[in-house]
């Protein structure tokens, strides 16, 4: 018994030797020296990452910039759409435990190889860039552009937002975090847009949405016949020559480009599961 507690203990003994070994106090990055970065203000000043973005895809048979004569009932576009959303992460190498210097504040660690989403980005007076992530507890921490944590978090809970009491150590082994852009497929379904017929002034389409073998939504959408342009779905045609009931449509649809959340959401798509 005696042997197995001098055993506990050295053991005990070693485990915080080497704890207190990587014990690193962090950069100071200067956040909270000046009363121009309040909690709320840093927050204020955060933009999204520059590798956020909502992207467009579309499938299917695009004649991009050919003149195109359609008859009545016949399909001007059959094309799938899908929309998807990158976003920054940092990936640890190893574990990470990050400890306040205040009892009461709270400390962090992050499991190796699982992503950190970097959520924004705020760029400082002096032209320092500093990402933001955010724990499981809602805290906003901070890092510098060659991946160190800062020594503070601001609570972001509940307002007022405020730097956390305390500042952070380093309590593991420097690790290194790999930047990847992460993209996950949000929303799709399918258009089909059918030429309807041309007369008494105007010109006529069907805009149907599928998703499998459903129809979720179909409209008319009629045109002054005259119009040089038109605009259907999200999709824009040039309108080239109006004769013998036909129309003369071309088109430049890209088959993956950016897209505004705003515009997206007006269509009928569905979540992708």
């Amino acid at each position: 018994m005696k042997i197995s507690l001098n055993l506990m203990l050295g053991l005990t003994c070693a485990a915080l030797a080497t704890q207190a070994a990587w014990a690193t106090e962090l950069p100071d990055c200067g956040l909270d020296t000046s009363p121009a970065w309040g909690g709320a203000r840093i927050l204020e000043r955060a933009r999204p990452s520059a590798d956020v973005a909502t992207l467009l895809s579309v499938s299917g048979n695009l004649r991009n910039g050919t003149p195109l004569t359609f008859s009545r009932d016949d399909a001007v576009l059959v094309a799938d759409l899908l929309v998807s959303n990158t976003r920054q992460t940092l990936i640890p190498a190893g574990d990470i435990s990050l400890k306040s210097s205040w009892m009461l504040s709270f400390s962090y660690k992050f499991a190796a190889l699982q992503p950190l989403t970097v959520y924004g980005e705020v760029k400082l007076e002096d032209g320092r860039k500093l990402l933001l992530i955010r724990s499981k507890d809602a805290q906003v921490l901070f890092l510098d552009e060659q991946g160190h944590f800062c020594n503070k978090a601001l609570n972001a809970t509940s307002r007022p937002h405020v730097w956390a009491a305390g500042t952070l150590s380093l309590e593991s082994p420097e690790t290194a975090l790999e930047s990847k852009v992460v993209e996950e497929k949000s929303r799709e379904g399918s258009l089909r847009i059918i030429f309807t017929g041309a007369g008494s002034g105007q010109l006529s389409f069907q805009e149907v949405w599928v998703h499998g073998p459903t129809i979720v939504s179909s409209q008319s959408r009629n045109f002054d016949q005259f119009a040089k342009r038109i605009k259907i779905g999200p999709f824009d045609f040039e309108v080239l020559e109006v004769a013998d009931g036909k129309v003369t449509l071309r088109y430049n649809i890209p088959e993956r480009s950016p897209a505004r959340m705003g515009d997206l959401a007006r269509l009928p798509l569905r979540a992708v599961r």
